[in-house]
C-alpha cells in the first residue's frame, strides 16, 4: 500500500486540465487554449503541455511535474508582437493566481523565437512546478 498524496496534489492529468480551466475564455477577447499537443496553431493562443524534465521524483507515486503555458503571439513580422506575447503572459498568470488551486510562482521565458510546424513564431513559456501523483491515473 502506498502512502496518500499530501492535500492540493493533483494527478497529471487533472493538473492539466485544471490549468486550461483556469484559462478558459471568459471575455470574447480571452485567447483560446489548446489542451493537447495540435499540427497547427492560430495565435494568439495558449497551450498547456509539460516542460522538460517531465517528472521528478518527490516521494512514493509523487512527483513534481513541470506544467508549462507556451504563449504564441503570432509570426515573427514587424508589429505588435511583443506587445501581443506580454499581454498573453500577464493573462496566464493573473489567471492562475486567481484560480483557487495554489500553482505556485511561475518562471517565465523571455520573449523569442519558437518553431511550430516548420514556421517561426513570437511566443514564451509560462511554467508551474506542480505536485502531482500517478495514483488514480
Amino acid at each position: 500500500m502506498s502512502a496518500q498524496a499530501p492535500a492540493g496534489t493533483l494527478t497529471i492529468t487533472d493538473a492539466r486540465e485544471r490549468c486550461a480551466a483556469a484559462l478558459a475564455p471568459v471575455l470574447p477577447t480571452d485567447p483560446d487554449v489548446l489542451v493537447n499537443l495540435v499540427d497547427a496553431i492560430s495565435p494568439p493562443v495558449l497551450m498547456v503541455g509539460w516542460d522538460d524534465p517531465w517528472l521528478e521524483p518527490s516521494g512514493t507515486c509523487r512527483f513534481v511535474a513541470r506544467l508549462v503555458v507556451y504563449c504564441w503571439a503570432g509570426r515573427l513580422e514587424p508589429g505588435e508582437g511583443v506587445s501581443v506575447l506580454e499581454g498573453l503572459v500577464a493573462h496566464v498568470v493573473q489567471r492562475m493566481t486567481a484560480d483557487g488551486y495554489s500553482w505556485g510562482q511561475a518562471t517565465v521565458s523571455a520573449p523569442r523565437a519558437y518553431p511550430f510546424a516548420n514556421i517561426d513564431y513570437l511566443a514564451s513559456r509560462v511554467t508551474y512546478a506542480v505536485h502531482v501523483t500517478t495514483e488514480g491515473e
